[in-house]
C-alpha cells in the first residue's frame, strides 16, 4: 500500500534526480555589481557556460570619455578562467583584478580588448589599470 509517505519521499527523489542531472540548473548567474563607492560600469553580456562577460564603462564623476571602470563580478567558477572584454573609450594593455579588494593584480591583454582572469574564488573585483 502506497502512503502519503512514500508519495513525498518519491516526489523528493524525483527532484533531486532531476537536479542531479541538469547540472546547469545548479549553476550561479554571472552577476556585474558596481554599486559601491567608487564602482563604475556596467554589463552589456555574461554567459555563464562559457565563463565571459561583457562590461562597459559608464561616464561618472570626471570622467569625460569612458575610461575608467571598477566593478566586483560574481556567480563564478573558481575552476575555470574568466574572459572579460571591455569597452571603453581607452583600457590599455593590461587591467587590475583583486579576489579581496585589497590586494590587487595585473593581467595582460589577449585580444584587442579581451582579457582572462586566473579565478581562486567566485567573485573578483577589476578595474581599469
Amino acid at each position: 500500500m502506497v502512503t502519503k509517505k512514500h508519495l513525498a519521499l518519491k516526489n523528493i527523489l524525483f527532484f533531486l534526480m532531476v537536479i542531479l542531472l541538469s547540472p546547469s540548473l545548479l549553476q550561479a548567474q554571472i552577476i556585474v555589481n558596481s554599486n559601491f563607492e567608487g564602482g563604475n560600469g556596467v554589463a552589456t553580456f555574461t554567459d555563464t557556460s562559457a565563463k565571459e562577460a561583457h562590461i562597459v564603462s559608464g561616464l561618472k564623476g570626471d570622467d569625460t570619455k569612458n575610461i575608467s571602470y571598477y566593478v566586483e563580478i560574481s556567480g563564478l567558477n573558481p575552476a575555470l578562467p574568466l574572459t572579460l572584454e571591455v569597452s571603453a573609450f581607452w583600457s590599455g594593455p593590461t587591467i587590475v583584478y583583486s579576489y579581496d579588494n585589497i590586494n590587487w593584480e595585473k593581467t595582460a591583454l589577449t585580444n584587442l580588448n579581451n582579457f582572462s582572469i586566473p579565478l581562486q574564488s567566485s567573485s573578483v573585483f577589476v578595474a581599469h589599470s
